[in-house]
């Protein structure tokens, strides 16, 4: 009887107290082994091999090998009319040539295209970036021009506006686009050879109707504050055709629609019932450059078309741009001596 006592008292065994100690130093609760076994699940998910995502048209033209021109011209082919971003994702840094004939042809590759695919909308500022990156590659003697215009706390005008200007202003005198928006051509390729960032933002402001800002810069000068009004950047975009005569007089650039096509394509954008003001503008802006490059036979005949789809427009569209469209017809008719000087002080700022 005492031994079986003896037996029943006894205390555990080393293992037991062994395991007792462990439990009492870590006692896992239900929240921390769910934790360890979501982190477990994840690094084996992580571990399994993914699936390529499909890459869209103009993804799959930005990896395949071969240049930047004939990317472009398989996208021009295939009838996948991209967007700004699009091709200033086919011009990134990596893809841009080194060698300044290859640079320019692919620059003038996709200058052709993105004009042929917004006709109405010009070269839209993130395009304008890529296409700077492509004229220094080129070497070209004029550079794009980049937003912005003029810096908003140094007052510092964009040198590039005055090459701009000028060829501008060398490529569009005795043009409907000189009468429309009454520039002195003359007078402002003499002020682009001057450089003169002041003469040049005052002029600006002048068009737009705006009293001159003038404003002290970081270093004490009296500056004109180019980048204070959207209205004065406007009128640097009208003066400048923000680098639309850049392509055509110094890139070389030849639209397949042929500049009459590319007339009505800007119609087009100007009249849709979805375009802001700004949109608007803009059109009209490309819609008189690209009709200033067409001949007199074919002026009037755009101009013939323009007034025939005047009769399908709803009539608040139509009422809209009925008077822009009557200054577009007498810009484009061929002015008088008289006519010529009338028409400069009716209209010009």
């Amino acid at each position: 009887m005492e031994d079986n006592t003896d037996q029943r008292l006894r205390g555990p065994g080393p293992a037991v107290e062994a395991q007792r100690e462990a439990l009492a130093v870590w006692r896992p609760s239900e929240d921390e082994l769910l934790a360890h076994r979501l982190r477990a699940g994840q690094a084996a998910q992580a571990a399994l091999p993914r699936p390529r995502p499909r890459l869209r048209p103009h993804e799959q033209h930005a990896q395949s090998p071969g240049g930047l021109r004939a990317r472009v011209s398989d996208l021009s082919a295939n009838g996948a009319i991209p967007s700004a971003e699009v091709l200033a994702e086919l011009a990134s840094p990596a893809a841009i040539p080194r060698d300044a004939a290859r640079a320019l042809a692919e620059l003038r590759a996709v200058g052709e295209l993105a004009v042929e695919a917004f006709p109405g909308a010009g070269i839209p500022n993130l395009l304008a970036l890529t296409l700077s990156r492509l004229a220094e590659a080129a070497a070209l003697p004029a550079p794009i021009l980049t937003e912005p215009f003029a810096s908003a706390t140094t007052y510092a005008v964009n040198p590039d506006l005055f090459p701009a200007a000028w060829t501008a202003a060398d490529l569009l005198m005795h043009t409907p686009y000189a009468r429309y928006y009454g520039i002195d051509c003359a007078a402002l390729r003499d002020l682009a050879e001057r450089g003169d960032p002041a003469e040049f933002a005052e002029l600006c402001a002048r068009r737009a109707g705006l009293r001159t800002d003038r404003r002290t810069a970081p270093d004490g000068a009296e500056v004109v504050a180019l980048a204070r009004e959207a209205a004065v950047g406007e009128q640097a975009r009208v003066l400048t055709t923000f680098n639309m005569a850049t392509l055509v007089r110094v890139v070389g650039i030849d639209p397949p629609s042929g500049w009459d096509g590319l007339a009505r394509g800007a119609f087009t954008a100007a009249r849709r019932r979805s375009a802001t003001p700004k949109r608007v503008a803009c059109a009209w802006r490309q819609l008189v450059f690209h009709l200033s490059l067409c001949d007199a036979g074919r002026q009037a005949a755009v101009l013939a078309w323009i007034e025939a789809e005047f009769a399908r427009l709803p009539r608040p569209v139509a009422a809209r741009l009925s008077p822009d469209f009557t200054r577009l017809r007498a810009a484009a008719a061929p002015p008088t001596s008289s006519g010529t000087r009338l028409f400069r002080r009716v209209l010009r700022p």
